[in-house]
């Protein structure tokens, strides 16, 4: 009960701290990554039975490349240069680049941060078309060019989009950080007026 009575004291403080840092939270987050541009590329496969139950992606006999390889060859950088080049950009100028393996599919799904909607959707497309190219090299390498093979492609075309529901998950987080502070400042400001005289002495 008295911690609730100091709390209702220090309202004043902590609805200050929760504003302050719920409006900065919201100001980082419009100021950053405002745009997102995703899209999916299926990885190509021998269309046969084996193939299609067992789903054994990391099999090179069955696919070209597995996803997750892909995956960490787009989150090391392994496209940064070719990036630079075509958007004719340096590498601190290149958005944010992520991409995920949805578990038990050969799909691989790219998504693009960036402050400009043009670079999100033009890096998306870059790198979509570098891996659909390197795959049908490597597909007529392999001798996978015959009917029962599925090329990779790209099964949903980049889109790019507000980023909105980040902005909200951002701000939301620097909503609670802003209360769990002032909280937290309340109960020191509370010990240090009970304590400053001790302490001086």
């Amino acid at each position: 009960m008295n911690y609730l009575k100091m709390l209702i004291k220090k309202r004043s403080l902590i609805a200050t701290v929760f504003v302050i840092v719920t409006a900065v939270s919201a100001f980082l987050s419009f100021s950053f990554n405002k745009y997102k541009a995703q899209s999916i590329i299926e990885v190509g496969y021998q269309k046969n039975i084996d193939s299609i139950l067992d789903k054994n992606y990391s099999d090179p006999r069955e696919i070209l490349e597995a996803p997750l390889q892909i995956v960490e060859k787009t989150q090391s950088g392994i496209y940064d240069d070719a990036l630079m080049k075509e958007l004719k950009i340096q590498k601190a100028e290149l958005p944010e680049l992520n991409a995920s393996n949805p578990n038990n599919t050969n799909l691989v799904k790219l998504t693009v941060l960036s402050n400009s909607q043009e670079l999100a959707q033009k890096t998306l497309e870059i790198v979509d078309r570098l891996i659909v190219e390197e795959h049908a090299k490597r597909a007529e390498i392999l001798g996978k060019t015959n009917g029962t093979f599925q090329p990779t492609e790209v099964v949903k075309e980049p889109t790019t989009t507000k980023d909105g529901l980040g902005h909200i998950l951002k701000i939301v987080a620097g909503g609670i950080a802003g209360l769990l502070l002032g909280i937290l400042m309340a109960f020191f400001s509370e010990w240090w007026q009970a304590n400053k005289k001790k302490l001086r002495l």
